[in-house]
């Protein structure tokens, strides 16, 4: 069990980094940063209490096999809050987390893609092959290459009130389980090979 008490404002790489016997995190709403790779490995995590408006590093909770609620807890799931970031790999492998709730985040990308309009847009699949159910909201604008890329056991995505202009290559690239998915009115482009894959698919709304 790890509590860190208020006045944390960020947790470095790797702080927990393969902790197997790590079962339960809780963090102070001081924290807005968590780095590359905080909790990679811990096989036995499955409670990560924070706050909602957190930048996530790239494989944050990546291997993290147990794990069933993050952010706010609402029954489980992912739950987070205005402003929040999501970088590359943060949930590979986590296939105990079902739901991913994020109708504030901001955007599904690397941080420095945000801050540095000339960097590559990033590519990595972004959460684990168990997510069933993924909802982004209004301050959603972007989601990367590969986002929902393998995401075998997701069955509807609901992108219809987001700000999203642009479906990059293989966002949903076999999704095998995807049967419906209703699309932003802002949308002006589908790149090449969104859905590969995905063939169970019968409605795009």
């Amino acid at each position: 069990h790890a509590r860190l008490d208020a006045g944390f404002t960020a947790i470095s790489p790797q702080g927990w980094r393969y902790c197997h016997s790590l079962r339960i995190v809780k963090l102070p709403d001081t924290v807005v940063t968590l780095g590359y790779a905080v909790f990679q490995g811990c096989s036995s995590l499955q409670v990560a209490e924070m706050p909602g408006c957190v930048e996530f590093g790239v494989r944050v909770f990546a291997e993290c096999c147990a794990l069933e609620s993050v952010g706010n807890i609402v029954d489980g799931g992912c739950h987070l809050a205005i402003g929040a970031i999501v970088s590359q790999y943060a949930f590979e492998e986590c296939d105990k987390l079902a739901h991913l709730s994020l109708p504030h985040v901001r955007a599904v990308v690397d941080s420095r893609t945000l801050t540095s309009p000339q960097a590559g847009l990033p590519q990595g699949c972004f959460f684990a092959s168990g997510i069933r159910q993924v909802e982004l909201g209004e301050d959603t604008y972007h989601i990367g290459h590969r986002a929902l890329e393998n995401c075998k056991r997701l069955t509807r995505v609901d992108l219809h009130n987001t700000g999203i202009h642009i479906l990059h290559m293989h966002t949903f690239a076999q999704c095998h389980s995807l049967v419906t998915i209703r699309l932003p009115n802002c949308l002006s482009e589908i790149r090449a090979e969104v859905f590969v894959g995905c063939k169970a698919l019968e409605r795009l709304t």
